[in-house]
C-alpha cells in the first residue's frame, strides 16, 4: 500500500537527507497518513463524536497542558501498551483516531485477529506497518509476538515511540462467541462472568507486559468503549457492522471511551506470574462490564451521580482533523501517487 513511499525513499538523493531507514520512515510516515486518513474518513463518511473520561486520574492530568476544550490533545506516554474491550470490528481504526489526538498515530503497532491481513489495499498496507496477526492458538501466535517485542524493545525501535494496541477478548462480543464463553467458564468453574463484553484472554497480553518490562514502557491504558443508540440487550458488532458504517453512513453518534492506567511494575501483577495476573486482568473486565451496564443507564461512562455531574466529567471531542492544510497534504499526495500509477498502468496496457 505505501510502495511508492518506500521507493521514493529509498532513492539515493533523497535517502541522504533522510535520518532513518527509508523502510522505517515509510512506516512511520504511512501510519501517520493512515491515521490522518481515517480521521477525514469519518470526518466525511461516518461522522462521530468521542465523549472522552478518565479514572485514576484527573482530565487535566489526561490533556496537554491540563488544557481540556474540544481541541485539547491527549497526553500518553511515548512508550505505551493500550488494552480495550472489543465491541465492533472497526474498533482498532477508532483507536487509531483516538492515536491521532495524543500524536501517536505514527507509532501504532496492533496484534489483530488474523483474516486482516487479507483486507484488499488495506491488508497490504498492515503487512507492511508490520502489524501482528493472531491465529488465537498460543502455539502457533507466541514465536510471532515474542519476535516483533524483541525488535520493538531493542535496537533503534527502543527510543522510538510505540503505542501497541491488543484486544484480550481476542474477538468481537456476539451470540456465537458469548456462547463458547459461557461454556468455557463452565469447563473451568468461573461463576463471575462479564454480560456486555467477554472473558479476556490472560496469556498473550501477559507475555507482552512481561517482554517489555526491560522495554522502556512504563504504563498500561485500558480504553472501554461504548456506543451511543444502542440497549443493553442488543450488540454493537449487529447495529454497527464496517460496511453499514463506513458506506451507508449507518454509523453512531457518539463513541464513548473511559481511560484508566496503570504503572505496570507497581500496580499490574507481573511479577507474581500468570495465574495472579490472570485474575487481576479478570477482575479489570468485570469493573468494565460493571460500567457498561452504567452507560445503558445513565448514557455516559462518566461516575457523577447527576447528568450535571457527568458532564463536568466528560471531555467532547469530535473526530476531525486538526489542520486541514497538514493532514489533507499528505492524504492527497498519497492518493496523488496512486492516481497517477493508475494511468501509467492503463496507459501501458493500452498499446499492448
Amino acid at each position: 500500500m505505501l510502495i511508492p513511499i518506500c521507493w521514493l525513499g529509498s532513492l539515493p538523493p533523497v535517502r541522504r537527507w533522510l535520518p532513518e531507514d527509508p523502510v522505517r520512515t515509510g512506516r512511520r510516515i504511512g501510519r501517520e497518513i493512515f491515521g490522518a486518513a481515517m480521521v477525514l474518513i469519518n470526518q466525511w463518511f461516518a461522522p462521530m463524536t468521542m465523549y472522552i473520561t478518565a479514572e485514576g486520574m484527573s482530565l487535566g492530568e489526561l490533556f496537554e497542558d491540563g488544557v481540556v476544550s474540544e481541541w485539547g490533545d491527549l497526553k500518553l506516554p511515548s512508550r505505551v501498551v493500550v488494552m480495550a474491550n472489543h465491541q465492533t470490528y472497526p474498533d482498532f481504526l477508532y483507536i487509531w483516531v483516538f492515536a491521532y489526538l495524543a500524536k501517536l498515530h505514527g507509532a501504532m503497532l496492533i496484534l489483530l485477529k488474523s483474516g486482516f491481513e487479507h483486507l484488499l489495499l488495506i491488508g497490504s498496507g498492515m503487512k507492511f506497518f508490520d502489524f501482528v496477526f493472531l491465529r488465537r492458538q498460543w502455539g502457533a501466535d507466541r514465536a510471532n509476538i515474542t519476535a516483533r517485542l524483541e525488535r520493538a524493545k531493542g535496537g533503534w525501535e527502543r527510543d522510538n515511540p510505540l503505542a501497541l494496541l491488543i484486544f484480550p477478548e481476542g474477538t468481537v462480543l456476539s451470540e456465537g462467541t458469548r456462547s463458547k464463553m459461557y461454556a468455557f467458564a463452565k469447563k473451568t468453574d468461573q461463576f463471575k462472568l462479564p454480560k456486555h463484553c467477554l472473558l479476556p484472554r490472560v496469556t498473550g497480553l501477559y507475555h507482552i507486559l512481561d517482554k517489555l518490562q526491560d522495554g522502556n514502557v512504563d504504563y498500561l491504558y485500558d480504553l472501554t468503549m461504548a456506543f451511543s443508540g444502542l440497549g443493553a440487550d442488543e450488540i454493537a458488532e449487529d447495529v454497527y457492522k464496517l460496511v453499514d458504517s463506513f458506506w451507508y453512513g449507518e454509523n453512531a453518534e457518539r463513541l464513548h471511551i473511559r481511560v484508566r492506567r496503570w504503572h505496570i511494575s507497581t500496580e499490574v501483577p507481573v511479577q507474581e506470574g500468570v495465574e495472579a495476573f490472570g485474575a487481576w486482568l479478570n477482575e479489570r473486565w468485570l469493573e468494565k462490564d460493571q460500567m457498561l451496564e452504567r452507560f445503558y443507564a445513565t448514557g455516559s461512562l462518566a461516575l457523577g451521580a447527576t447528568e450535571a455531574e457527568r458532564e463536568d466529567e466528560t471531555v467532547v471531542q469530535p473526530m476531525c482533523v486538526r489542520s486541514r492544510t497538514h493532514d489533507l497534504a499528505p492524504v492527497a499526495l498519497l492518493f496523488g501517487i496512486y492516481w497517477m500509477a493508475w494511468r501509467l498502468v492503463c496507459t501501458v496496457f493500452s498499446y499492448l
